[in-house]
């Protein structure tokens, strides 16, 4: 019984340890934490070649309009964010707004 009861807890202390190094160790995890970091520093009126040296390429990218421009960038954001972070360009690509689905 005591073998059982140190195998289960081993176990699930590697699997806490290994659910905590996937949402902030990994790289993915690294990732979504610097685009929370960075997205603090997009300002409204940006140019879109500032916003992607600050926050590097978007995961996506969403057009509309006639011409189908890049309208709105969408980064990972942290575990358990209820959302992407969205950074919306304006018809001449400057930033417009900054969307955070957290606050």
């Amino acid at each position: 019984m005591k073998k059982f009861v140190k195998l289960t807890s081993a176990v699930l202390v590697i699997l806490i340890l290994f659910f905590f190094y996937q949402i902030r160790w990994s790289y993915f995890g690294k990732k979504t934490w610097e685009n929370a970091k960075n997205s603090k520093m997009v300002k409204i009126g940006m140019k879109k070649n500032q916003v992607i040296e600050i926050m590097g390429i978007p995961d996506e990218k969403k057009g509309h309009g006639l011409n189908n421009l890049d309208s709105s960038y969408h980064y990972r954001p942290p575990f358990a964010s209820s959302g992407p972070i969205i950074i919306n360009l304006d018809s001449s690509s400057k930033v417009s707004s900054i969307q955070y689905n957290d606050d």
